[in-house]
């Protein structure tokens, strides 16, 4: 089972942060791509922001994807890769709004992160860095596209 616990917590968050630094570059081309340009949130907005990627979307979201649905498969011997590729498709599942409003770019990305959210989770057995990996990835895009929250 997975947790949010002190075993393996420094790794973990070790993890997350590494994706996070990985994931400007990613984040910064995504602006340019869909806005055509990086639109920089207002340096106030940014606790706020973050406090909303963390609490709204990152720790619920990886509670329930990688937490619930990937520790039940862990509980049920099911092999690595199965866990990795039916929680990674149920997160995909969630947010395939993206593509039915004609935005694959989105959906690839958060489809994408998936996998290595499920990736970091089994093998550190603890969700800090993928819930630090998911708000960060969050927040950096709302960073460089200036928090237009209607782009997403």
């Amino acid at each position: 089972m997975f947790y949010l616990t002190r075993e393996n917590l420094r790794p973990a968050l070790t993890d997350g942060l590494v994706f996070a630094l990985a994931f400007v570059p990613v984040a910064w081309a995504y602006a340019r791509l869909t806005l055509g340009g990086v639109y920089w949130l207002p340096p106030g907005e940014l606790p706020a922001t973050l406090a909303a990627a963390l609490l709204l979307a990152a720790l619920p979201e990886e509670l329930a994807y990688r937490g619930l649905f990937l520790g039940t498969l862990t509980r049920l011997g099911a092999p690595a890769w199965a866990q990795v590729a039916v929680t990674s498709a149920l997160f995909a599942a969630q947010h395939v709004r993206y593509l039915l409003r004609g935005d694959p770019l989105t959906f690839t990305l958060v489809a994408a992160f998936g996998p290595v959210a499920a990736a970091m989770t089994l093998h550190r057995k603890n969700l800090a860095g993928a819930v630090l990996a998911h708000a960060a990835m969050n927040t950096l895009i709302f960073v460089f596209i200036g928090g237009r929250v209607s782009s997403l």
